[in-house]
């Protein structure tokens, strides 16, 4: 399995997170379309959300089924398009992402 940590930093209260495939402006074709690819197929496992006490810094570790999965992933031009476009909006207004740490496990 693979383990990468992710962490948001907002700069205020006022700014949403990026929430990837949960995020209210991912269209249902692309949730079907990483649900379908990524998850039944156990390529993705889970993700698991946590926010610091002041609000401003949300951790997200991911877990997939292999480092190979993820990097799939990240090459997938539908993910690219759903995600990563969306990630890029967030920086725009201000929210810094920098992953922590990865680790095969």
């Amino acid at each position: 399995m693979f383990k990468l940590i992710r962490k948001q930093t907002r700069p205020n209260t006022n700014v949403e997170f990026w929430q990837g495939a949960n995020d209210p402006a991912m269209t249902d074709e692309f949730r079907n379309y990483f649900y379908e690819t990524y998850v039944l197929t156990g390529k993705f496992i889970s993700a698991t959300p946590a926010v610091s006490a002041d609000g401003l810094e949300l951790t997200n570790t991911l877990i997939w089924n292999s480092q190979a999965d993820f990097d799939e992933c990240k090459n997938d031009p539908v993910c690219v398009e759903g995600l990563y476009a969306k990630a890029s909006l967030s920086a725009a207004n201000g929210v810094i992402t920098i992953d922590v740490s990865s680790e095969t496990f």
